[in-house]
């Protein structure tokens, strides 16, 4: 079986300039085959400019291969692709004569009796449409006739077929071949509608996940410049969110915070965007903001560990110290499984500036669990704290140095600031105390650009 994109997508994509076709004109026929059915053009005027050229370029087509040489199989391809375009926009009193030309000369094919099948399927003709199924399936009794007809809705060349295909291409990774198709879908279809903002997103997703991330703000900017003001529009939120995780992704923590806003505007109930929103102001030094943006994820889903993670960080940022350790002691004891629970409260009681937070020996004890674990340089900071803590500042010291020399390494000159800074502490014999805002962990990276997100 050939491919049915392989025989449709070149004559689909032809120049949109119309060929002078009258409505009622027979398809030429050729000496020798007197006994195919004429094929008429059907009345084109509701169809979509762009579907009305695809379907007078491949009935030309016919005309030209059945005047000039092709073969028996070359000209029924010829009526396969025009009466499966036919049959795909819904034209079934045209496609039925060129979907039977096309099997009575392209005889080893299985695509034109499946898809005449179909046809006689869609006018509830069901007798004509199981023996048209039974010749497919002697034909190929191995053919995948469910992607046939899945393929089937990807054949018109109109926004919604360049749509599909260019989501095939995203799942096969195929960016390239996927923007394209996003991109020929904008250029047939007009108007400022959700479809047409929503095709352009996809297009700025295939972009940047083909490397292409300025071309791909490119593309969200259009369609945020096309959104309807403050009102609900899903193509906006999400074109809003990947501009805020392209601005996460280079360090511009307040422009990022617009957009994750922009995206709540236009998507009040998106989870991912708000908790987008409160990482950017927490990674922005506004972790009092944040609080209420954790606290309204987790309204959402109470079960979601990263979003009560950062509401822990948030809450010690905002000052909330005695807050913050009553929940990380909740939520340690209830997913033991999740140490990172343990690692935040183990730095909470040995450097809040409140000294009925602090408790320098439990920290300890926990300590001792997360050392089973295995060790990074943050472990190591946070062991260097407790020992502080504890008015052990030789060992502080000692372990302090340690991880520094292995942070000096990676060339991160904001971490290497903040371990010389601790150091100096203990080597003054003063231990650790978080000032305001500090979270007592550095903030993640944020979001990805992704295909699969939406409100």
């Amino acid at each position: 079986m050939r491919s049915l994109r392989a025989m449709l997508l070149p004559l689909a994509l032809l120049a949109t300039v119309a060929l002078a076709c009258s409505t009622a004109a027979p398809t030429p026929e050729a000496p020798g085959r007197d006994d195919l059915r004429p094929v008429s053009l059907p009345d084109l005027s509701g169809a979509e400019l762009s579907v009305a050229n695809q379907i007078r370029n491949l009935h030309a087509d016919v005309g030209a291969k059945l005047r000039g040489e092709a073969s028996d199989a070359e000209v029924g391809a010829a009526y396969g692709a025009l009466g499966t375009v036919l049959l795909a926009a819904e034209y079934l009193d045209a496609a039925e004569p060129a979907l039977v030309d096309a099997g009575a000369l392209d005889t080893s094919e299985t695509l034109w009796p499946y898809y005449l099948g179909v046809l006689y399927q869609s006018r509830s003709e069901l007798v004509s449409a199981e023996e048209a199924f039974d010749r497919a399936r002697t034909l190929g009794p191995d053919v995948p006739f469910e992607a046939m007809r899945q393929e089937l809705e990807m054949v018109l060349d109109d926004g919604p077929s360049n749509e599909r295909r260019g989501l095939r291409a995203l799942e096969r990774e195929e960016w390239t071949t996927a923007a394209y198709f996003f991109r020929r879908g904008l250029e047939v279809t007009t108007g400022n509608t959700p479809f047409r903002r929503s095709l352009q997103h996809k297009l700025g997703t295939a972009l940047y996940l083909g490397g292409d991330e300025a071309g791909a703000a490119t593309a969200f900017e259009g369609v945020i410049a096309s959104a309807p003001g403050s009102d609900l529009d899903e193509p906006s939120a999400l074109a809003h969110y990947d501009l805020g995780a392209i601005d996460l992704g280079r360090d511009r923590p307040q422009s990022a915070v617009a957009h994750f806003e922009g995206a709540l505007t236009h998507a009040p109930d998106f989870q991912d965007a708000r908790l987008a929103l409160a990482e950017a102001l927490m990674r922005a030094g506004r972790a009092a903001d944040a609080v209420p943006h954790f606290e309204r994820a987790l309204e959402a889903d109470p079960d979601l560990t990263p979003a009560t993670l950062g509401y822990c960080l948030s809450l010690i940022g905002a000052g909330r110290y005695r807050q913050a350790r009553t929940r990380l002691e909740r939520e340690m004891a209830a997913h033991p499984d999740v140490p990172d629970f343990a690692h935040i409260l183990a730095r909470l009681l040995v450097s809040a500036p409140d000294a009925s937070v602090r408790d320098g020996l439990r920290a300890m004890q926990i300590m001792q669990a997360l050392l089973q674990l295995p060790r990074t340089t943050e472990l190591g900071e946070t062991l260097a704290m407790i020992r502080a803590e504890l008015g052990d500042f030789e060992g502080a010291i000692n372990v302090q140095g340690e991880v520094l020399e292995v942070v000096r390494q990676s060339d991160d000159a904001a971490l290497t600031q903040q371990m010389e800074r601790s150091l100096s502490l203990y080597q003054k014999g003063q231990p650790f105390r978080a000032r305001p805002g500090d979270t007592l962990f550095a903030a993640t990276a944020g979001p990805d650009v992704s295909p699969n997100t939406a409100p």
